[in-house]
């Protein structure tokens, strides 16, 4: 078993932290999505949960999204 060792809680923090494998499952607090989606990118698996069923909604819209191409929505813009 593998335990977090950083404190940094940047994206690339925590998969150093973690060092997750190509055939490893993960659960991850879901919130946003975020950290999920981006362990996927490291995991073979990663099961979000969180107990605020509109962070679970938000996070389902984003998959969807991210499954129909869109990835837009992770581009940060600020308005002008």
């Amino acid at each position: 078993m593998t335990f977090y060792g950083h404190t940094n809680e940047s994206l690339q923090g925590i998969h150093a932290g973690m060092r997750t494998g190509s055939d490893d499952t993960v659960l991850a607090i879901c919130g946003s999505g975020d950290q999920a989606f981006m362990l996927l990118e490291y995991a073979k698996r990663v099961i979000a949960i969180d107990n605020n069923p509109t962070q679970v909604a938000y996070a389902k819209e984003r998959a969807s999204d991210l499954r129909g191409g869109n990835a837009g929505m992770f581009v940060y813009a600020p308005s002008l």
